[in-house]
């Protein structure tokens, strides 16, 4: 902190007093000095001249202001003082909620967030890619002010000012930047007395309207026209499509779905209703509040409707947390884990039938957040009514478990289930018939009638864990001593499809390379690091060092090595490779003639949450011991790289593409050599995805994919740590 440091409190900021602000210092010369000039420079304090400690003589000793709060504000102040820290909660809660709405839009940005940083959010900015929009900053402003929703734009560019003009000479035009990142730019409200039903409201507000007026690739854009008189609770659709849809397929999709819908929701009203008033019952009993529950939800044609359910979850929480509901999410009240297994909690939605907002079968109607990112494609479904069932429900059946295994459900819904949902609704709107409607219907419910044995057959095996063992081939059976009785666990490198390629360290232009020479190995505790140290010693270098920030598994390769009495001495060494300092003296002492630089983070996932992290390890730290290398004249360096690093689609690749550009750059430098190895996905590495699968299995599924059509190519560690030897 510095010797003096200010806060305002203008009505945006954390602490609103209406005006007036704060100076807080621990040099007691200052504070006094301060004191003094914010009351007109006066030598007492003119609150107490008139009383009896005070005194009515006073003299102004320099040029001050009145610049001291009132006692109103001061009160205001002290009693929001107490609450600051829960009114910054408020604010972060809200940025989140806006932040996760609005990075799935086209078009628009939300700010940046550092994870080493804190942000007071007294103000979040939100930025308008007007190269892809229809409609500029002014207007997204004006149609928030219809709905309700009041706007600022904070920072104007002082030559704009017409001050600075007339003082200064300053002309619109002369700082283009400035003033292109001022009309893309306007900030939502974010007050911490904001309910999550207000935060909800502002992003469907803006999501709206972005959609409304957002262009595509290819030159396909949504229809603006009328934007300022047309209904607020409607989205606006592609019309190409609105038609294409509504009349093929003859009789039946023109008006015979229409007439089953009414006859079938009509019916089914009168014949559950002694269904519907015992779970009413049962839900009353469960946990106080209502007993059917609304949400938003975007019909055809774009028109947004009220979805009615039973309530499954605990009294307001559903306005906490993610749109979607993981297994075991403890917003579920007990009852409503029954009713949503058995789907009970969707039949009130044959009211929405009976009203014509939604069909026995058709897509699921989704969130307005989620429809704001839909491609002109995918807005097809939009032309038919929603369903309360589909094709890709029934895929889809224990949607919520699959969240839950999937480590983030929100980016796992948003780009894999959610686009494969839509792939199936577009086949579905091809095939809609009365007989295909009907059939959909039947497998509905023989997948409801089937859950409960499902549920107990898995809860048996899960008791049972019964092993999946490997039946060889009956020659190979006859062969065996044992006979048939030989079965064994399944190796998952019999799952490669192919022989593991076994490549000769006997090689002498190999053995040349290591022979008699000190090979420095970083994240040396990993998979491929530990495989390395073990084909190197067959090679008789004349030292490895192997470095690592992991110290519990270094500590289990240096047991490894004392046990197998090595030829070759070793050198255990934890260390961090973003500390350039201590990677120098290791340089310095030990001198290494050979690097193989593996050190790295490398889970996708987790990276994506720890971006600093990532660059700071991958990026900067390979990029201290690539210099080092160069420094002390090394004569190789291979780098372990990813396939992830071709074309990277997430920051893990990024980084690795980054640390590869570093190494490339040090080429021709000095005499030292150096090489780039990618590799696939090495099966039984640490940040393989077959242990997971393994696991996955183990607790009885399912098995999570990162794409219905995700194809992943395998090698085996000793393959991997062959590549980069040779």
């Amino acid at each position: 902190m510095s010797d003096l440091t200010a806060f305002s409190f203008y009505a945006t900021k954390p602490l609103a007093t209406g005006e007036g602000g704060m100076v807080t210092t621990d040099r007691e010369e200052l504070a006094n000095r301060i004191r003094l000039l914010r009351l007109h420079g006066i030598s007492r304090d003119g609150g107490k001249h008139d009383t009896a400690e005070g005194s009515w003589d006073y003299e102004v000793v320099a040029r001050g202001y009145k610049y001291n709060m009132t006692d109103l504000q001061a009160a205001l102040g002290l009693i929001q003082l107490s609450q600051c820290d829960a009114r910054w909660a408020a604010r972060c809660r809200i940025a989140r909620r806006y932040t996760e709405a609005f990075r799935a839009l086209e078009g628009l940005e939300a700010p940046t967030v550092c994870e080493d940083r804190q942000s007071a959010w007294h103000l979040y900015i939100l930025r308008l890619q007007t190269e892809r929009l229809r409609i500029n900053r002014d207007t997204l402003v004006r149609e928030l002010k219809r709905r309700g929703i009041g706007t600022s734009v904070h920072f104007i560019p002082l030559h704009l000012h017409s001050y600075y003009q007339t003082t200064y000479g300053y002309k619109a035009g002369g700082f283009p930047q400035a003033e292109r990142e001022y009309r893309r730019c306007l900030s939502l409200p974010i007050y911490p007395t904001m309910s999550d039903k207000d935060v909800d409201r502002v992003i469907a507000s803006v999501a709206e309207i972005a959609y409304a007026g957002r262009s595509f690739k290819g030159g396909t854009q949504l229809p603006n026209d009328g934007l300022e008189t047309r209904d607020p609770t409607t989205i606006q659709t592609v019309d190409p499509f609105s038609r294409s849809w509504s009349v093929r397929g003859g009789f039946y999709r023109r008006v015979g779905k229409r007439l089953v819908d009414l006859g079938a929701a009509a019916v089914g009203l009168v014949l559950l209703a002694p269904l519907f008033a015992l779970v009413a019952t049962f839900i009353k009993m469960s946990s106080p509040g209502l007993v059917f529950y609304t949400q938003n939800r975007v019909g055809r044609g774009g028109r947004q409707f009220r979805i009615l359910k039973f309530r499954t979850m605990v009294p307001g929480s559903q306005h906490v947390g993610p749109g979607n509901t993981c297994s075991g999410d403890p917003r579920v009240a007990r009852v409503g884990t029954f009713l949503r297994r058995l789907k009970i909690d969707e039949l009130p939605q044959l009211w929405n039938v009976l009203k014509g907002e939604m069909s026995l079968v058709g897509p699921r109607p989704d969130l307005v957040q989620y429809v704001a990112g839909y491609t002109p494609e995918q807005r097809q479904v939009l032309t038919v009514r929603p369903g309360m069932t589909d094709f890709a429900s029934i895929c889809y059946r224990y949607e919520e478990e699959i969240l839950r295994q999937s480590g983030d459900p929100e980016q796992c819904y948003r780009e894999v289930i959610l686009p494969h949902k839509l792939a199936l609704n577009l086949e579905y709107m091809g095939k809609m018939s009365f007989f295909y409607d009907l059939y959909l219907i039947l497998r509905t419910l023989r997948s409801l009638c089937i859950s409960a044995p499902a549920e107990r057959a898995k809860a048996n095996h899960e008791g049972a864990r019964a092993p999946t063992l490997f039946v060889p081939p009956v020659d190979e059976s006859l062969d065996h001593q044992e006979g048939i009785g030989c079965l064994r666990p399944v190796k998952t490198e019999e799952l490669l499809n192919r022989e593991v390629v076994e490549l000769a360290l006997g090689d002498p232009e190999v053995t040349a390379v290591y022979r008699g020479k000190r090979i420095l190995v970083t994240g040396a505790a990993g998979s491929i690091g530990s495989e390395l140290v073990r084909q190197l010693v067959s090679l008789e270098p004349a030292r490895i060092v192997l470095l690592d920030k992991d110290e519990n598994a270094l500590f289990e390769r240096q047991l490894e090595l004392q046990a197998r009495i090595p030829k070759v001495p070793f050198e255990i060494l934890v260390a961090d490779i973003r500390f350039r300092r201590r990677l120098q003296t290791i340089f310095e002492r030990w001198r290494p003639e050979v690097v193989l630089h593996a050190a790295a983070h490398k889970q996708v996932p987790l990276m994506e949450s720890h971006p600093t992290e990532a660059v700071t390890n991958n990026v900067f730290g390979t990029h201290n011991v690539v210099d080092l290398s160069l420094a002390f004249e090394v004569e190789r360096f291979v780098f372990v790289s990813t396939d992830k690093a071709v074309k990277p689609a997430s920051i893990m690749g990024a980084s690795k593409r980054l640390a590869e550009m570093v190494v490339q750059s040090s080429v021709g430098k000095h005499r030292t050599r150096f090489c780039c190895v990618r590799f696939g996905n090495v099966r039984a590495s640490r940040s393989s995805v077959i242990p997971l699968f393994q696991k996955q299995i183990a607790a009885g599924g399912p098995v999570t994919l990162t794409h219905p059509e995700i194809r992943r190519f395998f090698m085996t560690i000793p393959e991997a740590a062959h590549l980069v030897i040779h």
